[in-house]
């Protein structure tokens, strides 16, 4: 995480914050289903992606961090960005090299 809030000052085209990422293998798309995780998990965003990376990275007791980027989400019906991939290709490139380089 350090590493992270090293970098997300450099970012301008949104917000890095830190938070609670949901993930699971399973789809939700019901506003009130993520509304009640927020509640009570204290959960940011979900995904699909990152449970079973983490679950691995448990197992084998190597630190982990998941970095998700969202372009639009179905809580405020934001619109896909297409742009929002250069951004990340470049806010993720100063984080690796942060890491790295520390």
């Amino acid at each position: 995480m350090a590493a992270a809030n090293r970098v997300k000052d450099s970012y301008t085209q949104g917000k890095v914050v830190e938070g609670t990422i949901g993930s699971a293998d399973v789809w939700n798309n019901e506003v009130d289903r993520i509304h009640w995780f927020h509640e009570n998990y204290g959960t940011s965003v979900e995904e699909m992606e990152s449970a079973s990376s983490a679950m691995i990275s448990k197992a084998y007791d190597v630190p982990f961090l998941a970095i998700r980027i969202l372009s639009n989400n179905k809580t405020n019906e934001g619109a896909y960005n297409r742009k929002q991939l250069q951004r990340t290709k470049n806010m993720f490139t100063k984080l690796c090299k942060s890491i790295l380089l520390r």
